[in-house]
């Protein structure tokens, strides 16, 4: 999974745990994922814009052997919930 960020210090973090790596363009790598279920991931971003925090968050549907660009950049279609 590549995750694309507005702030390289931005934390990102996948089903609510933190992940540690930095940089505008980050790779992740999933466990091994079953090819007959739908395998999803809530992946969040925390950054800075203009000296006041920005959250935000997708729902990522990730295909077994397949590349999913997570782009933070850009707007998103569907809102997400954000954890309470």
């Amino acid at each position: 999974i590549q995750v694309v960020l507005p702030n390289p210090d931005a934390e990102v973090t996948f089903d609510g745990a933190k992940t540690s790596s930095v940089g505008r363009v980050r790779l992740y790598h999933t466990p091994t994922l079953d090819p007959g279920r739908a395998n999803t991931y809530r992946i969040g971003a925390v950054w800075m814009q203009d000296g006041r925090p920005v959250t935000d968050a997708r729902l990522v549907t990730v295909t077994p052997g397949r590349m999913t660009v997570v782009d933070f950049t850009q707007p998103v279609t569907e809102s997400v919930p954000l954890p309470k």
